[in-house]
């Protein structure tokens, strides 16, 4: 495939440059190609080529994609919220609740 995009990275045009073999697979490529959103540049861009991979459900192609998936999802999930606990250094890690109170070192 090839699209046109605006200034503002809008989908303006998309072309077929080679057939899957299947025209419902081409058509829904295209179609989905028209909702992309590119990068912004000034101008725009003409003919920026582009391939769509299709997957079908319960495939081993499937499958792994669904795993890429998920791992995506876990990683984005790390960065929005970090899980580690990590005392900043000027705090004092909680006290031992086995440690004798009597001991004041």
């Amino acid at each position: 495939m090839k699209v046109d995009t605006d200034e503002n990275g809008n989908v303006t045009r998309v072309g077929l440059i080679r057939s899957s073999g299947d025209r419902e697979l081409d058509e829904a490529a295209q179609s989905s190609a028209q909702e992309w959103k590119l990068k912004l540049t000034s101008g725009g861009r003409q003919g920026v080529r582009a391939s769509v991979n299709f997957a079908m459900k319960g495939s081993q192609r499937h499958r792994e994609f669904q795993e890429r998936q998920r791992q995506r999802q876990r990683e984005a999930a790390q960065k929005k919220s970090p899980t580690t606990n990590v005392l900043p250094a000027y705090a004092k890690p909680p006290a031992d609740s086995n440690a004798n109170s009597t001991n004041n070192n």
